[in-house]
């Protein structure tokens, strides 16, 4: 099963408009501030780190988007996917860095650069969708064991 976007629907459209809002304020909260943590000159370290992390959390997100383990994915999605993620990763600020770097004569630089981003946000959203699945999988044999035994139990 390969986890996939969808629309989010017009239905309830001022709700999920207010929690993409409220998420990206705090993602975007979040990315100024882990930028002013980290700065540094050369390399975008802290965008790199920022979309990596942003991406793993999508992939995650999105998976658990269309499990049983959240209620109303719609608003879910909103919130953590288009809300905080949208908010914390920034692809014009990777592309910017990377023609800065570019235009510094520093060719092969920007080209890692661009490199690590593009696959390893793929990779970090893979590995986000693996680690979901397998929280999921755990939480339901947890939640399968505990039926069992209370079934078992004598009085």
């Amino acid at each position: 099963m390969i986890a996939r976007f969808r629309s989010i629907p017009s239905k309830n459209s001022s709700t999920l408009l207010a929690l993409v809002a409220v998420g990206g304020v705090a993602g975007a909260g979040g990315r100024v501030y882990l930028e002013t943590a980290m700065a540094s000159k050369g390399f975008p370290t802290a965008t790199l780190i920022i979309n990596l992390a942003g991406a793993f959390i999508l992939g995650m997100v999105v998976t658990m988007a269309q499990s049983s383990f959240v209620q109303n994915a719609a608003k879910f999605r909103a919130l953590f996917g288009t809300g905080i993620c949208g908010g914390f990763t920034t692809f014009s600020t990777a592309t910017l860095e990377t023609f800065n770097l570019i235009r510094h004569s520093q060719f092969g630089l920007g080209i890692e650069y661009l490199i690590l981003t593009v696959i390893g946000g793929v990779l970090a959203v893979y590995f986000g969708i693996v680690l979901s699945r397998f929280v999921s999988l755990v939480n339901r044999r947890v939640r399968d064991e505990r039926h069992y035994s209370d079934g078992q139990r004598e009085d």
